[in-house]
């Protein structure tokens, strides 16, 4: 779980790098991404097609478009939390589990 790195205070974390052709899975929920990011609640995560993304709370996420950056093509994963609006901006490369 991604608030398991949480112990000590709010990390601030904008970027996950998990792109190393090996097969990685990130399971997480809305709560674990308002835990690691900073106060706009965004993420950004790169990987490649062995890799899997998990929404714990599926039905709470949807998917809201995609979006080039830095080279790279992201699928935009959007969900509300409160009057919060999280945003994960996933490699278009990896497979999403909602």
């Amino acid at each position: 779980s991604l608030t398991d790195s949480t112990a000590k205070g709010k990390p601030d974390i904008e970027v996950i790098d998990i792109e190393n052709d090996v097969e990685n899975t990130i399971s997480f929920d809305m709560e674990d991404i308002i835990d690691i990011t900073d106060d706009n609640n965004e993420l950004t995560i790169l990987g490649d097609e062995n890799d899997t993304i998990e929404f714990n709370d599926g039905s709470n996420w949807a998917l809201s478009g995609s979006e080039e950056k830095d080279g790279n093509t992201y699928n935009i994963y959007q969900g509300f939390n409160g009057s919060s609006i999280v945003k994960v901006y996933i490699d278009d490369d990896m497979n999403v589990e909602l």
